[in-house]
């Protein structure tokens, strides 16, 4: 199978492993504390303002013309300012392959019935024997992500694998009568922590072993799927709106769920902020204007073919962990030159139904710790871009930008997070609001990235 086509089923089949949710959440709950911070908590000044009172407006306008080593340069910016009431800022610490707890994270997810699987009759994950598509992706996916010196096959994947620039192993055992597969990866391209953990046997978790596939829903209520190999779409708020689903958890219990499991169970800590059940990064729907939470659909093949999704169950909610704070998207990867960190694997999600968490993918690259502010004070749009202005003979090297003549227009902003270094360590961080600042060939491609503190208007990254 050709590389494309498989990260292309990959990605239709874990097609919401991410969100960007719309509702603001109170910082009340900062996770595990017990690391000292190395940068004074003082420095990040309250405010009361709404985001758009502290950036200058609704809607933000910059236009200005520098050199750049010799290059002309210019910005032309137009910015609509989401409606966000409050900007937390949060400490955080990276992910280091040295203390990951692997044996320990087994043992929580899959007790005494834990089984590793590395021998040879056990060296291969393959669908027609029944094991869990999910595993199965994800790892085609770490490989392909990693550079893994391994041919993707359709529908297998290997149980064991330890390369240089990552590792992939995995495990079975029984969880309240189910068979469970766990896969534990670290990257050390990325640095990253992955965990994934489904059942093999899908429908059996809510009562229903003949439901062979789970898939999730738009905040539109939309569902996408895949039927012979064509797309088909179902808005399920009104072809099942005689099934409405079966989990009553709310939306304090849901988010409880999701940070209680993963900080008991990986060791992991994230703020209520960063978990979502109210979006997707998908780009099909804009996430601002729907409210509707993400909805696990358990079905069969047949179902696809049933305007009504015959025989289809709506049980549980699956959330995003980290795709944004507050609605304000989280940066993780902003390295443009690399083609394959792409969102879809950049991502996490989490299903919960009213029997708690049923199935993961965790990426995990940072733990966040206190909140070092509920609501930061910004400089204005205006200030911050002078300030880029002011930095960027100094902070960017113009002989590294692919295209070596012409002029450079930034015409791109968004206002994200990112996770700022705290000194030369690689272990201590601030996720913060950055702009980001970019300049664009004419395909519209990027080939200039620049992460800019809103705080402060410091240069924090450049990207070629």
């Amino acid at each position: 199978m050709k590389v494309k086509k498989v990260i292309a089923v990959l990605t239709a089949a874990m097609m919401l492993s991410s969100g960007c949710g719309k509702k603001d959440t109170k910082v009340d709950d900062y996770g595990d504390s017990s690391k000292e911070s190395a940068v004074s908590d003082s420095q990040f000044e309250e405010s009361d303002a709404k985001l758009s009172e502290k950036l200058g407006g609704d809607t933000l306008d910059y236009t200005n013309n520098f050199s750049l080593n010799g290059r002309n340069a210019k910005i032309d910016l137009s910015y609509s300012v989401p409606d966000i009431e409050s900007v937390p800022v949060y400490k955080a610490t990276s992910v280091q392959e040295t203390e990951l707890k692997e044996d320990e994270i087994v043992k929580n997810l899959l007790g005494d019935t834990a089984k590793t699987l590395n021998t040879s009759d056990r060296d291969q994950f393959k669908e027609e024997l029944g094991d869990s598509s999910y595993i199965i992706q994800t790892i085609q996916m770490v490989i392909y992500i990693n550079d893994g010196d391994y041919t993707i096959r359709a529908s297998s994947a290997p149980t064991w694998l330890d390369e240089e620039r990552f590792f992939v192993h995995n495990y079975e055992g029984e969880v309240n009568g189910s068979v469970y597969q766990l896969m534990f990866s670290y990257s050390r391209k990325y640095d990253e922590m992955i965990v994934a953990f489904f059942p093999t046997d899908i429908g059996k978790t809510v009562g229903d072993p003949e439901l062979k596939n789970v898939a999730w829903s738009l905040p539109d209520g939309t569902f996408y799927a895949y039927y012979k190999n064509k797309p088909v779409t179902f808005d399920i708020t009104e072809v099942m709106s005689d099934r409405p689903n079966k989990c009553t958890l709310s939306d304090d219990e849901l988010v409880s769920t999701v940070t209680t499991t993963l900080k008991d169970k990986l060791y992991l800590s994230y703020p209520n902020a960063g978990i979502s059940f109210y979006g997707s990064n998908l780009n099909m729907v804009d996430t601002k204007s729907n409210d509707k939470k993400c909805e696990a659909i358990f079905y069969n093949d047949d179902a696809l073919n049933s305007p009504t999704l015959e025989g289809a169950v709506r049980d549980g909610y699956f959330s995003s962990i980290m795709g944004d704070i507050n609605g304000v998207r989280v940066i993780r990867n902003a390295d443009i030159s690399d083609e394959k960190a792409f969102e879809s694997y950049s991502n996490n999600m989490v299903t919960v139904n009213n029997s708690g968490v049923i199935g993961f993918n965790v990426i995990a690259s940072h733990n966040y710790h206190e909140a070092l502010a509920e609501n930061v004070n910004l400089l204005s749009f205006k200030d911050a871009m002078d300030s880029f202005v002011g930095q960027a003979a100094d902070k960017i090297d113009a002989s590294k930008i692919k295209n070596k003549t012409g002029d450079l227009e930034f015409s791109y902003v968004d206002f994200a997070y990112y996770n700022v270094p705290v000194g030369e360590s690689g272990e201590e961080y601030r996720l913060s609001p950055v702009w980001e600042l970019e300049a664009r060939d004419n395909g519209r491609r990027p080939i200039l990235r620049v992460l800019i503190n809103a705080i402060d208007g410091n240069i924090v990254d450049v990207f070629y």
